[in-house]
């Protein structure tokens, strides 16, 4: 899928292009694309406790004052979660596709200086210092990943 985003500042600024995350409601048929991060929790299992976290630099394109860029997101064919089995070590993998999708919800983040981490810091450090970096978009559309299928030709009957 492609974003397009505008810079109506009369500076540049640097917006994060690579998918943090991603999501599907089927309820809603809404698909969140997340190029931003946001604080999320994992499952707790019996016996699994995560002990560390290496957040990845985003990329990021600048967006020069008054122009305009499309950033391109791949986006799988399935969500898959993680989840604890009472009882049992470990995480199960929940695979659940996505689709149809009807709606594209979309949080992006930006900032007039690109984020760069300074030295080595240590994961949580660096966790924080990205969700609290720039500044966070958060947009719902309609579905345009799809466009609706050409029109047919009336039936015979219509056309009399």
């Amino acid at each position: 899928m492609t974003i397009d985003v505008r810079n109506d500042s009369t500076e540049t600024y640097h917006v994060w292009a690579s998918r943090r995350s991603y999501d599907y409601d089927p309820a809603t048929r809404t698909l969140t694309v997340y190029l931003a991060d946001v604080l999320r929790q994992m499952p707790q299992s019996e016996g699994i406790v995560p002990i560390s976290y290496h957040p990845r630099t985003p990329a990021q394109v600048a967006v020069p004052a008054g122009q305009t860029a499309t950033i391109t997101v791949a986006v799988p064919t399935a969500v898959r979660t993680l989840s604890s089995v009472p009882g049992q070590l470990g995480l199960r993998v929940d695979e659940r596709p996505i689709g149809p999708v009807e709606r594209v919800e979309c949080y992006l983040t930006y900032a007039d200086v690109p984020y760069q981490p300074t030295g080595d810091l240590p994961s949580h450090v660096k966790a924080r210092q990205l969700r609290e970096w720039g500044t966070t978009l958060h947009e719902t559309r309609p579905n345009d990943l799809n466009p609706p299928a050409e029109p047919t030709a009336p039936d015979a009957q219509e056309q009399e």
